[in-house]
């Protein structure tokens, strides 16, 4: 078949085939490159997604230890200590679900363990942090009701006098 064919149409038919073979090889290259930036597209949204996360985390923590000083500083009044408390404790839940947030992140990439130990070590501390505000709150708060019900006690003996 070919044997029939003149010189120019052989070259034509050569062309032709070429031709199709590279727009072939385009097509691939073009859904390889693609899938390519797909995937870098999705990790840079990750990276973008743990940045956020991990920053608002850290700013949540700072609101949680300003509040925690506001507890201390200005919550001798029962409202201001509710107010201070409830900010406290918004502050905290919102540091663990952006920290919970940034672990599963990092759980989606390769080799992150590091990173994971990372996380976990800063939520241990702050959770024995919290742990330990708590504590001392309590105790900070029973003696202050000690010394309140010492002075109270005064009060009414001073009142009212045997």
């Amino acid at each position: 078949m070919l044997k029939n064919l003149s010189l120019g149409k052989k070259l034509s038919l050569i062309s032709l085939v070429a031709i199709v073979l590279l727009g072939f090889l385009e097509i691939v290259s073009i859904v390889r490159y693609n899938n390519l930036l797909n995937k870098t597209l999705q990790q840079q949204d990750n990276l973008s997604s743990l940045l956020f996360h991990t920053k608002t985390t850290q700013a949540h923590f700072k609101m949680q230890v300003q509040e925690w000083k506001n507890i201390l500083i200005r919550g001798h009044q029962r409202e201001k200590y509710d107010k201070h408390i409830a900010g406290f404790k918004d502050q905290m839940n919102r540091v663990q679900k952006h920290l919970g947030k940034a672990k599963a992140i990092v759980s989606n990439f390769k080799n992150t363990q590091h990173i994971e130990q990372e996380i976990n070590k800063f939520f241990n501390e702050w959770n024995r942090a919290n742990e330990a505000y708590f504590l001392a709150l309590k105790k900070t708060l029973l003696k202050k009701m000690g010394w309140s019900i010492f002075i109270h006690t005064l009060l009414l003996i001073k009142k009212f006098p045997a």
